[in-house]
This record gives C-alpha cells, sequence and structure tokens, in this order.
C-alpha cells in the first residue's frame, strides 16, 4: 500500500510500480497459454487488483480524504480508483490475450497520471 499523505515523489514511484505490474501482466499473457493462464497469471493479476483496491480504498472516506495530501487527492486517487474499477470489469473476463487492450489502455492512463504529476510538481515550483 502506499501510505496516506505521501507528497509527489511517492506517488511517482507508485505509480512506476503499477505500470511494471502492469507490464509483468501483460507479458505472461503473451506467453505460451495451452490451457488457458498459469497461476503465476492469476496470482499476478490477482496482486495487481488487490494492490489497487487498497490504494483506492485507503483514499475514500472522510479518515482518508482527511490524510490525503493536495496531490494524492488531485492525481492520485483519482487514477488509482478509475484503474482498479477497470480491473475489476477484467476479473469478470476469462482471461486471455483480448485483456492486452484493456491493459495497455490502463498503462496509458497511469502513464498520463505520471505526466499529469509532473506538470504538479513543475507548477507547484513555479508558485
Amino acid at each position: 500500500m502506499t501510505p496516506l499523505g505521501v507528497g509527489p515523489e511517492h506517488c511517482h514511484e507508485a505509480l512506476e510500480s503499477y505500470r511494471e505490474g502492469v507490464a509483468a501482466l501483460a507479458a505472461m499473457l503473451r506467453g505460451p497459454q495451452v490451457n488457458g493462464p498459469g497461476n503465476a497469471t492469476l496470482a499476478a493479476f490477482d496482486d495487481l487488483v488487490n494492490r489497487f483496491e487498497v490504494d483506492a480504498r485507503a483514499r475514500t472516506g472522510p479518515i482518508g480524504s482527511a490524510r490525503m495530501s493536495q496531490v494524492e487527492a488531485q492525481l492520485f486517487a483519482p487514477a488509482v480508483t478509475t484503474i482498479h474499477h477497470d480491473l475489476e470489469s477484467l476479473a469478470r473476463q476469462r482471461p486471455a490475450p483480448h485483456w492486452l487492450p484493456a491493459l495497455q489502455a490502463i498503462d496509458r492512463k497511469l502513464l498520463a497520471a505520471e505526466h499529469d504529476l509532473e506538470r504538479w510538481r513543475r507548477d507547484a515550483v513555479l508558485d
């Protein structure tokens, strides 16, 4: 879990870690799958969903909202929550290569959040 009340550096590290997890899952799905995805693929997916879920839920409700930093509230929490919902929708489908476009879209959202974070940092320095 990414701790609450973190600054842009920790948010950036968490987003990078998420991107690595998405890339690893995509690589597993591109590999040979004779009888569908193996246990390692399903475990990697479950781990990714759980990581997003913990971070998303920690940032909801009055206590989570009160403990968040401004950058978390504006950029990190919305991205994590949206992507968690995206992953949950994939969980209802059979894991297969058709997940790859959805994982690519998730990666683009994470990259966009990283760019937004960089912009936020630049703007904070200028203020």
